[in-house]
Protein backbone atom coordinates (compact mmCIF):
# COMPACT_ATOMS: atom_id res chain seq x y z
CA UNK A 1 0.00 0.00 0.00
CA UNK A 2 1.36 3.40 -0.91
CA UNK A 3 1.38 6.57 1.18
CA UNK A 4 -1.14 8.11 -1.19
CA UNK A 5 -3.60 5.26 -0.66
CA UNK A 6 -3.21 5.46 3.09
CA UNK A 7 -3.66 9.23 3.02
CA UNK A 8 -6.82 8.98 0.90
CA UNK A 9 -8.29 6.36 3.26
CA UNK A 10 -7.52 8.52 6.28
CA UNK A 11 -9.17 11.54 4.65
CA UNK A 12 -12.36 9.51 4.19
CA UNK A 13 -12.54 8.63 7.89
CA UNK A 14 -14.63 10.61 10.31
CA UNK A 15 -12.82 12.23 13.20
CA UNK A 16 -14.20 9.59 15.58
CA UNK A 17 -13.00 6.74 13.32
CA UNK A 18 -9.58 8.36 13.08
CA UNK A 19 -9.30 8.74 16.87
CA UNK A 20 -10.33 5.09 17.35
CA UNK A 21 -7.81 3.95 14.74
CA UNK A 22 -4.99 5.92 16.35
CA UNK A 23 -5.96 4.62 19.79
CA UNK A 24 -5.99 1.05 18.49
CA UNK A 25 -2.57 1.56 16.87
CA UNK A 26 -1.13 2.96 20.11
CA UNK A 27 -2.50 -0.01 22.08
CA UNK A 28 -1.08 -2.40 19.48
CA UNK A 29 2.38 -0.83 19.78
CA UNK A 30 2.20 -0.99 23.60
CA UNK A 31 1.43 -4.72 23.51
CA UNK A 32 4.20 -5.31 20.97
CA UNK A 33 6.68 -3.31 23.09
CA UNK A 34 6.20 -5.72 25.99
CA UNK A 35 7.97 -8.46 24.05
CA UNK A 36 10.08 -6.52 21.51
CA UNK A 37 12.90 -4.39 22.93
CA UNK A 38 13.36 -2.45 19.70
CA UNK A 39 9.67 -1.53 19.55
CA UNK A 40 9.87 -0.54 23.23
CA UNK A 41 12.78 1.80 22.56
CA UNK A 42 11.15 3.48 19.57
CA UNK A 43 7.87 3.89 21.44
CA UNK A 44 9.07 4.90 24.91
CA UNK A 45 12.60 6.30 24.86
CA UNK A 46 13.25 9.93 23.97
CA UNK A 47 16.40 11.70 22.85
CA UNK A 48 17.85 13.46 25.90
CA UNK A 49 18.30 16.74 24.00
CA UNK A 50 15.42 16.95 21.50
CA UNK A 51 12.88 14.78 23.37
CA UNK A 52 12.01 13.18 20.03
CA UNK A 53 11.40 9.40 19.91
CA UNK A 54 14.55 7.38 19.24
CA UNK A 55 14.87 5.53 15.96
CA UNK A 56 16.86 2.32 16.25
CA UNK A 57 19.77 2.01 13.84
CA UNK A 58 20.94 -1.42 12.63
CA UNK A 59 23.80 -1.38 15.16
CA UNK A 60 21.27 -1.07 18.00
CA UNK A 61 19.06 -3.91 16.81
CA UNK A 62 22.19 -6.08 16.49
CA UNK A 63 23.23 -5.17 20.04
CA UNK A 64 19.86 -6.30 21.36
CA UNK A 65 19.93 -9.47 19.28
CA UNK A 66 23.27 -10.34 20.91
CA UNK A 67 21.85 -9.55 24.36
CA UNK A 68 18.74 -11.65 23.65
CA UNK A 69 20.78 -14.70 22.73
CA UNK A 70 23.48 -14.53 25.44
CA UNK A 71 23.29 -14.56 29.22
CA UNK A 72 26.57 -12.66 29.46
CA UNK A 73 28.32 -10.59 26.85
CA UNK A 74 30.41 -7.51 26.26
CA UNK A 75 29.14 -4.82 23.92
CA UNK A 76 32.14 -2.96 22.59
CA UNK A 77 31.30 -0.06 20.32
CA UNK A 78 32.57 3.45 19.62
CA UNK A 79 31.88 6.42 21.89
CA UNK A 80 28.46 8.03 21.34
CA UNK A 81 27.10 4.89 19.65
CA UNK A 82 24.06 4.82 21.93
CA UNK A 83 25.17 2.07 24.30
CA UNK A 84 24.16 3.96 27.44
CA UNK A 85 20.77 5.01 26.11
CA UNK A 86 19.71 1.80 24.39
CA UNK A 87 21.24 -0.70 26.80
CA UNK A 88 21.88 0.92 30.18
CA UNK A 89 18.63 2.90 30.21
CA UNK A 90 16.16 1.40 27.72
CA UNK A 91 17.07 -2.27 28.12
CA UNK A 92 17.08 -1.97 31.91
CA UNK A 93 13.64 -0.30 31.86
CA UNK A 94 12.30 -3.02 29.57
CA UNK A 95 13.72 -5.79 31.76
CA UNK A 96 12.28 -4.17 34.91
CA UNK A 97 8.89 -3.90 33.19
CA UNK A 98 9.01 -7.59 32.32
CA UNK A 99 10.28 -8.62 35.77
CA UNK A 100 9.81 -6.00 38.51
CA UNK A 101 11.84 -8.16 40.94
CA UNK A 102 14.98 -8.11 38.79
CA UNK A 103 18.17 -6.76 40.34
CA UNK A 104 20.35 -4.50 38.21
CA UNK A 105 23.80 -2.98 38.67
CA UNK A 106 24.76 0.09 36.67
CA UNK A 107 28.52 0.03 36.05
CA UNK A 108 30.24 2.87 34.23
CA UNK A 109 33.65 4.48 33.90
CA UNK A 110 32.66 7.13 36.46
CA UNK A 111 30.30 7.50 39.38
CA UNK A 112 28.79 10.57 37.72
CA UNK A 113 27.87 8.64 34.54
CA UNK A 114 26.38 5.73 36.53
CA UNK A 115 24.38 8.22 38.64
CA UNK A 116 23.09 9.96 35.48
CA UNK A 117 21.97 6.61 34.02
CA UNK A 118 20.24 5.57 37.25
CA UNK A 119 18.57 9.00 37.40
CA UNK A 120 17.26 8.63 33.84
CA UNK A 121 15.82 5.21 34.68
CA UNK A 122 14.17 6.63 37.81
CA UNK A 123 12.64 9.55 35.85
CA UNK A 124 11.09 7.20 33.26
CA UNK A 125 9.58 5.10 36.05
CA UNK A 126 8.32 8.01 38.15
CA UNK A 127 7.04 10.27 35.35
CA UNK A 128 3.63 9.54 33.84
CA UNK A 129 4.03 8.47 30.23
CA UNK A 130 3.63 5.75 27.68
CA UNK A 131 5.96 3.42 29.62
CA UNK A 132 3.07 2.98 32.07
CA UNK A 133 0.81 1.93 29.20
CA UNK A 134 3.37 -0.65 28.06
CA UNK A 135 3.88 -1.97 31.59
CA UNK A 136 0.80 -0.92 33.60
CA UNK A 137 1.65 -2.96 36.70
Amino acid sequence: MTIEKIRSRLELMSQQELVLTLDWYRQYRCVLARTDINEFIELVIRDAVTQQPLKQAPIHTRMHKVLDSNDRCIIWAHIESGKSTTISIARVLWEIGRNPNIRVAIVSNSLRRATDIAGAIRRYIQTPGIIHEVFPE
